[in-house]
């Protein structure tokens, strides 16, 4: 009787799989409490801003402030992705969990391969559905970063080397405190 219940209650799972999809959300954890990430690169176009990028690992956070910053480039990225294939979270989203402040525009974001093309950049103001200094979870759908932008070489979604951020162009200043980064495929 136990191996006939075990049987039923197994095909019967499958069917629900079968018929509703697998219900197992994949997701990719890039940096969160329980892992950490490394910084490949903080800079700026000019030596004049302060930019400053520090992984938290006491507090499982990652720090990043700029100021003085007009007109002018700055960023940081890491190559810590658990994943150089992004092709399986094309129908995902790239999730941000953060809290903060800035001024003149809020970050931005995108994918660099390892051949160096980038994707769009993605500014995450639209995301966000909340007040950023008690902070948000944004949901960026990752077809947002391999749409048709003419000013972009297309990227290789299966051979990705980089997450960059950016404090968007105009912004003169901002202080956020990164708590989560990682990619679902729903």
């Amino acid at each position: 009787m136990v191996k006939k219940n075990v049987f039923i209650t197994g095909v019967l799972f499958v069917a629900f799989l079968v018929v509703n999809g697998n219900s197992y959300a994949k997701e990719s954890v890039i940096f969160n409490n329980g892992r950490t990430i490394d910084i490949a690169y903080s800079k700026c176009g000019t030596n004049a801003p302060i930019h400053l990028v520090k992984v938290d690992k006491e507090n499982g956070t990652i720090k990043w402030k700029w100021d003085n910053k007009s007109n002018v480039w700055c960023g940081w990225g890491t190559e810590s992705l658990p994943e150089k294939d992004l092709s399986a979270y094309l129908n995902g989203y790239l999730v941000i969990s953060f809290s903060g402040d800035f001024q003149g525009g809020s970050p931005e974001i995108k994918f660099l391969d390892f051949d160096g093309s980038s994707t769009p950049l993605v500014n995450v103001e639209s995301y966000m559905g909340g007040d950023p200094k008690a902070g948000v979870i944004i949901k960026i759908p990752i077809k947002k970063f391999v749409g048709d932008d003419k000013d972009f070489m297309p990227v290789n979604i299966k051979n990705i080397k980089t997450l960059q951020f950016d404090a968007e162009f105009k912004s003169n200043l901002g202080k956020i405190t990164i708590k989560e980064i990682k990619i679902t495929d729903r």
